[in-house]
Order: structure tokens, then sequence, then C-alpha cells
């Protein structure tokens, strides 16, 4: 059989979606089916948030059926979900079009692309240098969980944060740039192998 995202499509449409009594092909959760020249295939489902603790069985159960599909090599399954906007007293419909942010930050500059391997770390440090050289109070966050290579762009590869009296991390720093990656909590020769809820989380 052909690999094709039609076929794909319809090959998922019949299983059943847990926390809406409907089928996914009854759905649009899946916004994206992509297939490599080695027939490796990559789903992307959008998931609610509020069904949080669904969504890992959702996964497997999705994984299973695509590697149930003849001629389908491996399979990998990603969710996304939006989580909802929060809600002001003083703006209860989302009004505002200067919302205030839950971090005391004046300016955020996110560096992101669908690719991986293009230069998006290494842009945001030389950026966040830059203008800690300028006088600007500068901090970086590498949110990357699977590659996150600030630690060795910035010179702190082996060094890890410490907790405050609040029990919060603090960032290292380095060029005048306060740093935070999960780079510096996990073992950089140890895979990381989180999904889903768990990259949400962190």
């Amino acid at each position: 059989m052909t690999l094709s995202e039609d076929k794909i499509r319809e090959s998922l449409s019949e299983l059943p979606v847990a926390w809406s009594g409907q089928t996914l092909g009854e759905v649009s959760l899946i916004k994206s089916v992509q297939i490599d020249g080695k027939c490796n295939v990559v789903v992307v489902a959008e998931v609610p948030f509020k069904q949080g603790e669904h969504h890992e069985d959702f996964r497997q159960t999705v994984i299973a059926k695509l590697q149930g599909i003849d001629g389908v090599k491996s399979a990998e399954v990603i969710l996304t979900a939006e989580r909802p906007a929060q809600v002001s007293k003083n703006d209860p419909h989302g009004m505002s079009k200067n919302p205030k942010l839950d971090v005391p930050v004046k300016n955020i500059i996110a560096v992101a692309s669908g690719k991986g391997g293009v230069g998006k770390s290494t842009i945001a440090a030389n950026l966040a240098v830059s203008f800690a050289q300028q006088g600007y109070k500068t901090g970086l966050l590498d949110a990357d969980i699977y590659g996150p290579s600030a630690p060795m762009l910035m010179g702190l590869s082996g060094q890890k944060p410490e907790t405050n009296e609040n029990k919060k991390l603090e960032p290292l720093e380095a060029h005048g740039v306060k740093v935070m990656s999960i780079g510096f909590l996990v073992d950089q020769d140890t895979p990381m192998i989180w999904r889903g809820p768990m990259v949400q989380t962190a």
C-alpha cells in the first residue's frame, strides 16, 4: 500500500476520542500528517487543554494505530494544546490592547522556527549578549526541551542553578545575561523522552 496523508487520515478516522464520545474522523484534531521518504510518519494533533489527563492515552492509541498501518516504518504523535487565557477582573472579555504580563519583563523577543537545526539558539544568544552589551538588563530563556544548547553557547555547560529561599531557581549569568535552560537540569548525555503533558508542564 502506498502511504499518503489521505490514507493515514482515513485509517485514523474510526479511532474513538475518549473525552468527546466521537471518533477522530468526527472531530478536527489532526492538524498535519508528515511522511518522509523512509515511511516515517509524524502526526500533529491539537487537543483540548482541559483534557490533559487523557492526552497521553490518546497519543499512545494513535501511535499504536499508525504502527499497524501497512508500510509505516515508525510513528510519532505530537500533541499541542493552547492554555486558556487568564481573564482579568478589570477586563473580563479580554479586550485590553495591552494586557498585563504575569512576568516582570518589559519587552519579550521570541525566536522560533518550525524546523530544527536552523540557528534559533545561536540567534537568540547573540541577540541577548548584544542587548546586554548596550546596557539593557537582559535574560535568555531557552525553551527547547529536546535540544537545549544555551548552556553551551553561553559557556555555562555543566553548571547547575541554585534555588532561593522561595524554592525558585535562580538563573545563571554569563556575558551580562541571565540564562535559564532545561539543559541545566538534565544530563546532556541522556536523551529526553518527555512527551505531551510532561513537556507542557516543563
